[in-house]
């Protein structure tokens, strides 16, 4: 999981997202709601943690989410229809973040995804 271990950038704290992803659409929310929709509705976690990191040197935005199932977070093998009320969260991660991931641990397991800022070169 890029840079949420020892020695990585402090978590940003609540109002304080870096300038470059402002504005950058609704990539952010969408992706880190569907992260945490996803670890409430498919575990029976009691608690979420989400951690968001910005990594200074090359400006992306590294979100996580834990929660307490050691479960991998699994696509299905066909995408949603249009009216469909689920099954769109790994496949909006998957086309609206870098890239993105999950580690499992014994305490249960991290999900994350990875962001560029606003008009970032690949």
């Amino acid at each position: 999981m890029p840079a949420l271990g020892a020695g990585a950038y402090p978590p940003l704290r609540a109002g304080h997202l870096p300038v470059a992803f402002l504005g950058a659409g609704p990539g952010i929310e969408l992706v880190l709601h569907q992260a945490v929709a996803n670890a409430v509705e498919h575990t029976d976690t009691e608690e979420v943690r989400v951690v968001i990191q910005h990594h200074p040197p090359t400006g992306r935005l590294i979100c996580a989410v834990h929660d307490s199932s050691t479960n991998v977070p699994a696509e299905s093998a066909e995408r949603p229809s249009l009216d469909a009320e689920s099954g769109r969260g790994l496949h909006l991660m998957e086309s609206l973040s870098e890239a993105w991931g999950h580690l499992v641990r014994p305490d249960g397991k991290w999900t994350w995804f990875s962001l560029r800022p606003f008009g970032a070169q690949s």
